[in-house]
Parts: C-alpha cells; structure tokens; sequence
C-alpha cells in the first residue's frame, strides 16, 4: 500500500446487506472493493479495479452490489454478492 502513497484514499461509506444468504457489509475502496462478514470481520469477497479517492456509498438491489470506482477514471462495477462478487 505504501507504494501508492496518496493513490490510496477512500472515503465511502460502508453498507449492510442481506445478500446470497447471509449478512454482508459492502466496503468500497481505494484499488478495490470487498465484502465482509460484519460478525466476525472475514473477507466474503473482492474485486480489485485501478482507481482511487472513492467516495459514493454503494447500492444494492437484486442480489448486485453497485459500486463506482473512483476519481480518475470512474466506472460503474455491478457485482453478485454471492461467494466469488462476480
């Protein structure tokens, strides 16, 4: 991470979902995304993209999880929220 130095800012909020049977907090970042058990903290899932300074919330509707990648070169990722966040 220290590589990136300032490539390295998120400020987004984190969202609680009920997704592919379980709870799942959505947690956008700095060079990826992730999925997470909020009870225990283990890591569900992860979809790494190349940007940074991340600040929209995601959504979450019908099973994706809508998320935008950053500053530089925003994209819009829709994820299944199941094991893989295909």
């Amino acid at each position: 991470m220290a590589k990136d130095g300032d490539m390295r800012k998120a400020t987004a909020r984190r969202l609680i979902v009920s997704a592919a049977g379980k709870t799942q907090m959505l947690s956008p970042g700095a060079k990826a995304a992730y999925a997470y058990d909020p009870r225990t903290g283990r890591e569900l899932w992860k979809v790494q993209h190349s940007d940074f300074s991340v600040a929209p919330r995601p959504l979450f509707d019908r099973g994706l999880a809508f998320l935008v990648t950053g500053l530089t070169k925003s994209e819009l990722l829709a994820v299944k929220t199941d094991d893989k966040g295909t």
